[in-house]
């Protein structure tokens, strides 16, 4: 039994070696597939337009490990490694890998879209000076994303206190707290949606992307037209609605705001409109995030092969602890002043993420 590395052991932040598969590859499949170091790896297939070509560079963590199908291995010849793996960033983070992608619903990025790809090749030390320059900034968002996730444990901790606490609570399911006709729902399947139906303007379609950091976000923008509406009108999504991702980076959840404009969601995402009379939006968005009886349920029911996945079923029988509406108000409003520092850490990490992009634009089109 021979190691290998799958989708789910690549992050942004690099490789996620924790829980790493063993498989039984012949050696004659390891001269194939066996990874050395400088290779890059690249995510094959998400949901999420800004997912899929997701890259890490190997370093030769582990010894004689392969890699699994739902991953690319690129392995440089004419480029620095942490070059070529910043230039792949910048194409998933820009949503340009999603662009060379094909699917409909799963974005499948494929080896022939990467070998076409036309990676700019200035002389090695400019590679390297470029590396370094956009290793620096990547150093300074680390430091603001610990701070970040530094900021979440103290919520996560606040909160699991609360319900450690808890006076005789009852254990409900996610089920019994939005009874009203089609209070659960997921998006439009198959051909009801397609990607070539995606105009520049109209009706905003909401997927993983808005959900995938566990707290609402617009990132690539998807539209779909008025008439196109009116064929999918009950996948509407209203403000205070409870999302949660059912594929790749399953399980992510955010509510949705209070300004969303008239907005449907995709296959991808299980959309809930809890009960206002039994639990609040952010309540129950906690209780996903946090809740150990929620938590292990999820991860216990998690399914898929190739791809974690979840489903309308599993969400509904996901249970909580319910807390009387009196304290949902004070557990929520004492979340949201930790939120407002939470947000301000974030802010100034867009303004990183913003001169990181420009520097990539620079880097990549010749400006430094």
């Amino acid at each position: 039994m021979r190691p290998y590395l799958r989708a789910a052991n690549v992050g942004w932040d690099g490789l996620k070696l924790e829980d790493v598969l063993t498989m039984n590859f012949t050696d004659a499949e390891m001269s194939q597939y066996r990874l050395e170091p400088g290779d890059i790896l690249l995510s094959e297939a998400s949901g999420s337009a800004l997912e899929v070509g997701k890259p890490a560079l190997w370093e030769g963590q582990i010894a004689e490990c392969a890699f699994q199908n739902t991953l690319i291995r690129v392995r440089p010849r004419n480029h620095e490694p942490r070059y070529l793996l910043h230039y792949f960033k910048w194409l998933a983070a820009s949503g340009r890998t999603a662009a060379m992608s094909r699917g409909v619903g799963i974005y499948h990025l494929g080896q022939a879209a990467v070998a076409e790809a036309h990676v700019p090749q200035p002389p090695f030390g400019a590679q390297r000076r470029i590396a370094a320059i956009l290793d620096k900034v990547a150093e300074l968002r680390d430091a603001r994303l610990r701070t970040i996730d530094a900021l979440g444990d103290l919520a996560k901790q606040a909160f699991q206190a609360e319900i450690a606490g808890e006076r005789g609570w009852p254990t409900v399911t996610i089920g019994e707290l939005a009874t009203a006709r089609g209070a659960i729902r997921t998006g439009p399947f198959g051909s009801q949606l397609l990607h070539s139906e995606f105009v520049d303007e109209g009706v905003a379609v909401l997927g993983i992307d808005n959900a995938v950091t566990n707290e609402f976000r617009w990132a690539q923008r998807r539209f779909i037209t008025e008439e196109k509406y009116r064929q999918l009108k009950r996948y509407t999504v209203h403000p205070g609605d409870v999302i949660i991702t059912l594929m790749g980076t399953c399980g992510r959840t955010a509510v949705v705001p209070s300004d969303i404009p008239l907005a449907i969601n995709t296959k991808h995402l299980c959309c809930i409109t809890p009960d206002d009379d039994k639990c609040l939006p952010e309540f129950l968005h906690a209780s996903f995030l946090w809740q150990p009886l929620a938590q292990s349920h999820l991860k216990r029911s998690t399914k898929g092969g190739i791809m974690d996945g979840l489903n309308m079923g599993i969400i509904k029988e996901v249970p909580v602890l319910l807390a009387p509406l009196d304290e949902q108000l004070r557990i929520v409003d004492r979340l949201g002043r930790q939120r407002a520092s939470l947000n301000r850490a974030r802010a100034a990490l867009d303004a990183l993420d913003r001169l990181h992009a420009a520097l990539q634009v620079r880097a990549f089109k010749g400006g430094l």
